[in-house]
């Protein structure tokens, strides 16, 4: 160690540890490497940050591999070990290894139950399910859903991040929807609802800030209800022939303009043979 305030300053991350509750929901800072005492720290640590903080593609194995290291290493303080684990999560993601970021997430949360920051990782790992889509990760409704229940289950449903992840899931449950999945609309329409009640509660919270309240309300006015109410019904246009004739030639005048043709070039190029 660097000294022998070693102890004196692991007791002041502990109540840094504590005091960042209250911050649980921001996912504005979730990758940001924390703010920890200069002596928390070996030199091997800090050298272990510096290959971690790394974002180069030639050198990622060696950030996925420092960050490894920095997670298994008990001597280091936890919001590094925390962060190394989520500069990982990061980096598999960036890389296509959606699968495998979502399952050393889960193993984090398995092997630190009492993570006071556990909330706005369970939201991370469910977003990269709902959001990442490709040849090579394409997750079953039954792992979407598992990482929806066990968010609820953890940390109830009146917070905004449960808010958030409850309309995230709906939206995937589209993509089920279109797979034939037979009960996908009505639970998205259940997970909408709820959603929508608790974002009403929040925003009524007379406990919370005027910020956190604004916050919910303009979730729940621009994201939630519009997406709850049902598309506008649209009455079928009858145009005359006049209008249909003047709207095909609109058309095939923007075609010529953008091609760069006359109306001979493009009857030529075009036209029936």
């Amino acid at each position: 160690m660097k000294n022998g305030l070693l102890c004196l300053c692991l007791g002041f991350l502990a109540m840094a540890w504590f005091g960042g509750m209250a911050h649980a929901q921001n996912l504005s800072d979730f990758y940001l490497f924390p703010e920890v005492p200069y002596e928390a720290t070996t030199y091997e640590h800090d050298d272990l940050i510096d290959a971690a903080k790394r974002s180069d593609g030639r050198t990622q194995s060696e950030s996925l591999e420092a960050c490894r290291q920095l997670v298994e290493d008990a001597s280091v303080p936890f919001e590094i070990r925390r962060w190394a684990q989520r500069r990982r999560i990061e980096l598999l993601s960036s890389t296509y290894r959606e699968s495998l970021a979502i399952q050393e997430g889960r193993e984090w949360l398995a092997n630190h139950p009492d993570d006071p920051e556990a909330l706005p990782l369970r939201f991370v790992l469910l977003r990269t399910a709902c959001q990442r889509l490709h040849n090579d990760f394409s997750p079953e409704l039954s792992l979407v859903r598992s990482l929806l229940t066990d968010l609820l289950q953890h940390h109830g449903p009146n917070n905004m991040l449960a808010v958030r992840a409850r309309v995230e899931y709906a939206n995937k449950l589209l993509h089920f929807d279109l797979l034939g999945e037979p009960s996908a609309q009505m639970e998205r329409r259940v997970h909408l609802e709820a959603a929508r009640d608790s974002a009403m509660m929040l925003a009524g919270d007379e406990e919370a800030t005027t910020e956190e309240r604004a916050a919910a309300a303009s979730y729940l006015e621009n994201t939630i209800l519009p997406t709850l109410a049902p598309p506008p019904r649209r009455e079928p246009e009858i145009l005359t022939g006049q209008e249909a004739e003047e709207r095909v030639r609109a058309a095939v005048e923007q075609i010529m303009e953008e091609l760069g043709i006359t109306e001979e070039e493009m009857i030529e190029r075009f036209g029936p043979r």
